[in-house]
């Protein structure tokens, strides 16, 4: 990932990072966003946290290999 983070009990992020406050909220901000649009798609119960973090590590990915923005992913 982009900082060193651990993820509580709740799912909840904890970054380890100079701009941690920041990063944290943005992180807590993005995951409660999938996990809603995820609900509405249907998403089971159970599915949701693999499929918030495979979307999380798939645009963290990106982005550190550069590709976010060029269209190449």
């Amino acid at each position: 990932m982009l900082f060193d983070q651990t993820v509580a009990a709740d799912g909840s992020l904890s970054a380890h990072s100079a701009d941690a406050p920041v990063d944290d909220a943005a992180a807590r901000l993005l995951r409660h966003v999938l996990k809603v649009w995820a609900r509405e798609q249907g998403v089971t119960e159970a599915d949701l946290p693999s499929l918030v973090d495979g979307v999380l590590d798939f645009a963290a990915a990106a982005a550190l290999d550069g590709r976010f923005g060029e269209g190449g992913v």
